[in-house]
């Protein structure tokens, strides 16, 4: 490494909106300051991708990336869930703390942001596209049990 080149071990990037570690990161100084050098829209794939699976409840901007990411509003977003964009302004409001989402939507919002991604399991794909089409039916049904 120049006097100009670094890597740093973790560094937080705050480029989308939210704080996200990255490791090993290769840093140029230019103009007399550390820059990373990072491919921003390989981050943001990195960080859509893992947002689904994460351990911990998600924030206000991750909810907010995860809104830009899929290019909607507030309106659109929220109808996605059969939520108002008052919901989805005040989730987002958090910023960095975790949002005001009840568990049973932040589990939704998962499982369509895996549905999207396209990353869920062939099985777990099939009941879950099921239920999608059929848990806002205004009639209710009764269960259907094979014997």
């Amino acid at each position: 490494m120049s006097k100009t080149e670094k890597i740093v071990k973790n560094f937080v990037y705050e480029g989308l909106g939210m704080p996200i570690i990255l490791s090993s990161i290769k840093m140029k100084k230019i103009r007399g300051e550390w820059l990373p050098e990072i491919d921003v829209e390989k981050v943001a794939e990195l960080v859509i991708k893992k947002l689904p699976s994460k351990t911990s409840k998600l924030s206000g901007n991750e909810l907010r990336f995860i809104r830009t990411y899929l290019n909607k509003s507030k309106t659109s977003f929220g109808e996605l869930f059969k939520l108002s964009h008052t919901s989805i302004a005040k989730w987002e409001a958090a910023g960095n703390s975790c949002a005001p989402i009840s568990p049973s939507q932040e589990i939704v919002l998962r499982l369509y942001l895996e549905d999207y991604l396209g990353g869920v399991d062939k099985e777990f794909y099939k009941v879950y596209k099921a239920l999608g089409e059929s848990v806002y039916l205004e009639e209710e049904a009764p269960l259907k049990v094979a014997l």
